[in-house]
């Protein structure tokens, strides 16, 4: 959304409640303004649709995941593997403020343990090869340890969906994200089991929530 500089004339009781409220909230003067007269004139900025998105998203998670840190535009949440030494898998989901994209979902497991990293490797490779399988190809970055996808909706399934709504999607894929990968270490090393685990799931996903490629 493209911006420009307005002069205000404000009485400095109404800058210093603005500035009060603002840094409680995490953000700055010129953001706060912003939002409250697009909120007067029912206009919903890219700002809000990001945030109405990550609280619903939020909402929906908080019993299953544990919470790190978020901002206006991102939320960090962990997983523990009951797996050797109960390593923890860090879900990171940075909202795009655009219509092209919801945003990006990063993973990453917090170890050193080169065992680990491989399987987790692993996971991700069956795991790219299952949604090819049954949604296409989607835009994905492996690396060791780490792996990222850009998450968008399906054009068909975009019309009639709330931002509410939205968020549910996207707390139910980073949820049958977190179940395969358990799946898939509850199993190894037999992947054939494993990757049938993980495609059960995956089905199970699918048919409650298709709208995400």
């Amino acid at each position: 959304m493209k911006k420009n500089n307005y002069c205000l004339m404000l009485s400095e009781e109404v800058v210093a409640a603005i500035d009060a409220r603002a840094s409680r909230e995490g953000t700055n003067r010129s953001a706060l303004i912003n939002r409250i007269l697009a909120e007067y004139v029912s206009y919903v900025t890219p700002e809000m649709r990001v945030r109405e998105i990550l609280t619903s998203a939020r909402d929906a998670l908080h019993l299953a995941f544990r919470r790190e840190a978020e901002s206006d535009t991102a939320l960090a949440l962990c997983s523990s593997l009951a797996y050797r030494y109960n390593p923890t898998v860090r879900y990171t989901l940075d909202f795009d403020r655009s219509a092209n994209t919801l945003g990006v979902l990063r993973v990453s497991l917090r170890t050193k343990n080169q065992v680990l990293i491989a399987m987790l490797y692993r996971f991700f490779e069956l795991f790219a090869r299952l949604e090819g399988e049954y949604v296409g190809n989607c835009e994905y970055t492996v690396g060791e340890g780490r792996f990222s996808r850009v998450l968008r909706l399906r054009d068909e399934g975009n019309t009639m969906l709330t931002l509410e709504g939205i968020g549910s999607l996207v707390a139910d894929y980073l949820t049958m994200l977190d179940n395969a990968m358990k799946a898939y270490f509850r199993y190894a090393p037999r992947e054939h089991e494993a990757f049938l685990a993980m495609g059960a799931i995956y089905r199970s996903y699918l048919a409650g929530a298709a709208a995400l490629v």
